[in-house]
C-alpha cells in the first residue's frame, strides 16, 4: 500500500529536471537513502513509477492525486502554530486562490518558521527543510496538500494546476536515463541563478515570447502514444 512518504518521494522526482541517484534524490528530499528505495519499489507495485524510465507515470499518478490521495493521505487543519505556508498558502496556489485575510493560512509546523497559521501535517516531516532550498518541490507538495485538505473550490483550483503541470512535463530518455525535458524554461531557480552569474547564459525575458499554445483533445493522448512506441521497441 502506497505510504505519505511514498508519495513525497514521487513529488521530488516530478520537481527535479537532471539526472538523478537514489542518494542524490534522498540527499535533496533530506530523507535516508533506504526511504527513496522503498518507496519507489512500492510505487512501482502500484504502478505510479516506471522502473525501465526511472520516471513517475504521469497519467496514473495524476488520476491517483486528484481522485484517491485525499482519502490514501488525509489531513485536517489543526492548531494554531508557527511553520512554513503550505496548500493554498503556497505557490503557485497562493496566486490562484484569493483568501479573505479572515483564516490563519495552513502552515507545515516547524520551529524556524516565520508564518503562524494551522498546522498541516506534510506528507514526510522533512518536507519544511527540503523546500527551503528546493522552490519545485514547495509547487508540487503544495498542489498536493491543496488537494488533501482543501474544500470543493480549492480542490478545482489545485486539480487544473497540477493537470497543467504534468501535462508540461514531457522527459527526453536515452536508454532509460533522462537527458533532457520538454516543457517551459524556469524563470528562477538556483541553477539558472548559477549559470547567469557565470556569464553562461542571460536571464530569460517573457514579455517577448509568443503565448502559450492550447492544446485540444484527450489530454493523455501524447502519454499513451508515447507508451505505445516504447512498447513496440
Amino acid at each position: 500500500m502506497i505510504k505519505n512518504s511514498d508519495i513525497y518521494v514521487l513529488s521530488g522526482l516530478l520537481a527535479h529536471d537532471e539526472a538523478w541517484s537514489y542518494r542524490s534524490l534522498a540527499e535533496r528530499l533530506h530523507v535516508p537513502h533506504p526511504v527513496v528505495q522503498r518507496a519507489l519499489a512500492r510505487a512501482k507495485g502500484a504502478d505510479l513509477y516506471s522502473v525501465d524510465r526511472r520516471e513517475v507515470h504521469l497519467p496514473h499518478f495524476e488520476e491517483f492525486a486528484l481522485h484517491a490521495l485525499r482519502f490514501v493521505a488525509p489531513a485536517r487543519l489543526g492548531a494554531l502554530t508557527p511553520g512554513v505556508p503550505a496548500a493554498w498558502a503556497a505557490e503557485p496556489m497562493a496566486s490562484a486562490i484569493r483568501s479573505s485575510g479572515n483564516e490563519p493560512p495552513p502552515v507545515w509546523p516547524y520551529a524556524h518558521g516565520r508564518v503562524r497559521g494551522q498546522a498541516v501535517e506534510p506528507l514526510h516531516s522533512a518536507a519544511p527543510e527540503a523546500v527551503e532550498n528546493w522552490s519545485k518541490l514547495g509547487e508540487v507538495l503544495a498542489l498536493l496538500d491543496s488537494l488533501r485538505v482543501g474544500d470543493a473550490r480549492v480542490r478545482r483550483v489545485a486539480d487544473d494546476l497540477l493537470s497543467g503541470m504534468l501535462r508540461e512535463r514531457l522527459l527526453v530518455t536515452d536508454r532509460s536515463r533522462p537527458v533532457a525535458e520538454l516543457g517551459p524554461a524556469p524563470s528562477t531557480g538556483p541553477d539558472l541563478d548559477r549559470l547567469i552569474a557565470e556569464g553562461r547564459v542571460s536571464r530569460p525575458v517573457r514579455s517577448g515570447l509568443p503565448e502559450p499554445l492550447e492544446l485540444t483533445g484527450n489530454p493523455r493522448a501524447l502519454s499513451r502514444a508515447l507508451d505505445d512506441i516504447r512498447g513496440d521497441r
